[in-house]
């Protein structure tokens, strides 16, 4: 992967589930407010995350949460892996070499770009009254941003150009947050292949869009949202599939195989027409493949960044020894309110 193709991938990642905040702290005793710079990126599996932190620094930790099942009584614990980038000499080199293939989170590391320009930061400088109203207005303006999902952009349609070369590393990054390579299995017995991504954000929406001549958009409700509705973009022939994933295949990472699954399932479906047609191995392929990338989107998974042996016992184990082969600090979320997070 070349460096800008690399960058536009590590931009879908944050896109998705990344966030650039400015955070505000406040010491006891300290003459006034600190205000750093932190981004961070978090999943359930370490793959991405220490991707990141092997490509450009900062801290790998493990968050246990607590995750109620049905919203009653039920309680278990869920790993989280997030990547955390903090202070301006770490972060700002990452928000240059982003922020042009950014779009849901290009204000926000525009914003932090010219606080760490305007800012920089002095150990013992006293700070004068315009100083800290200059920062208290950054960081405002940034928490605004991450509360704000630009749900007022309208969905622009228009003709597909194919114009921008770094929109499949791009893509690649979002699919491997947000988006699903599946097949649909229909009670008829037809199986049919489908990569969904679901974004609240219009900005990708739009850029997708403008470059993609496969598959759909759509607006779906989501009454639990507050906005109530997000965007769906979807693809749903063999031929469009394929030809997707062909396209972003070189990029993925966390779901490679997944994508690889679907594309062998495209190229080695036959079309069946009429009750005489049907044969037993084409319906034994079918349902091979969808059995198999069922196991694989929920399946435990053997990391390719760091060597696991899997164990015979529970998911449990395998966590655990994720933990260990991480060499990484297991910590109790504690999110601030003060945090101008996303």
């Amino acid at each position: 992967m070349e460096e800008r193709e690399k960058m536009a991938y590590v931009a879908g990642l944050i896109d998705g589930d990344g966030s650039i905040s400015l955070c505000k702290k406040h010491d006891v005793g300290a003459r006034s407010p600190l205000y750093f710079p932190m981004i961070q990126f978090s999943k359930a599996n370490s793959i991405l995350p220490s991707f990141l932190k092997d490509s450009f620094g900062g801290s790998l930790i493990v968050v246990n949460r607590i995750a109620q099942e049905n919203g009653v009584g039920f309680e278990k614990k869920k790993l989280e892996y997030r990547w955390k980038l903090e202070k301006s000499n770490l972060c700002y080199p990452f928000l240059t070499g982003i922020t042009e293939y950014l779009h849901n989170k290009h204000d926000q590391a525009q914003q932090l770009i010219s606080f760490i320009e305007e800012n920089p930061f002095v150990r013992g400088k006293k700070l004068t009254d315009e100083d800290l109203i200059y920062r208290e207005k950054i960081y405002t303006k940034i928490k605004s941003l991450n509360a704000s999902r630009d749900m007022s952009s309208r969905l622009k349609v228009t003709k597909k150009k194919f114009s921008n070369e770094l929109f499949w590393p791009y893509l690649a990054g979002l699919l491997d947050t947000d988006g699903s390579f599946s097949i649909k299995k229909e009670k008829s017995g037809t199986y049919s292949p489908c990569i969904l991504l679901s974004l609240v954000n219009a900005r990708a929406i739009n850029f997708i869009e403008r470059n993609c001549k496969y598959g759909s958009i759509f607006l779906v409700k989501a009454l639990k949202l507050k906005q109530q509705f997000y965007y769906r973009f979807g693809v749903y022939t063999k031929e469009d599939v394929s030809s997707v994933i062909k396209n972003i295949l070189p990029y993925l990472m966390y779901k490679k195989n997944a994508a690889e699954i679907l594309l062998s399932f495209c190229e080695g479906y036959v079309a069946q027409c009429g009750r005489y047609k049907k044969t037993e191995e084409q319906t034994n392929f079918r349902e091979m493949m969808y059995r198999k990338l069922i196991n694989v989107n929920n399946g435990v998974y053997k990391s390719s960044l760091i060597d696991l042996e899997l164990l015979a016992g529970k998911a449990e184990d395998n966590k655990a020894q994720a933990v260990k082969a991480c060499s990484v600090n297991v910590a109790s979320e504690k999110t601030s309110k003060e945090d101008a997070v996303l």
